[in-house]
C-alpha cells in the first residue's frame, strides 16, 4: 500500500499481483480489491472492473465495497 499511496502505481501492481499468487482466502480478496483500485487510477477502467466483479462474485467481507465502486464507475 505504501506504493499505492506514494503514487508508484506499477510497483503497486507488481507486489499485489504476487500477493494474490501466493495467498488464499482474504489476502486474495483484498490484493483483487486493490488490483482493482490501482488500475482505476491508472484509468485501466475495464480491467478494474473485471476485478472488482471477481471480487464481489468471492463473496467476502470486501463484497459491499466492490459492488459501490463498481457501481460509481
Amino acid at each position: 500500500m505504501v506504493y499505492q499511496q506514494q503514487g508508484n502505481l506499477n510497483e503497486a501492481i507488481n507486489r499485489y499481483k504476487r500477493i494474490e499468487s501466493v495467498s488464499s482466502g482474504k489476502y486474495v480478496e483484498m490484493a483483487r480489491y486493490q488490483l482493482a483500485i490501482c488500475y482505476r487510477s491508472k484509468g485501466q477502467a475495464g480491467k478494474a472492473r473485471r476485478m472488482f466483479k471477481e471480487v464481489i462474485r468471492m463473496d467476502g467481507a470486501l463484497k459491499n465495497s466492490a459492488q459501490q465502486a463498481l457501481d460509481s464507475m
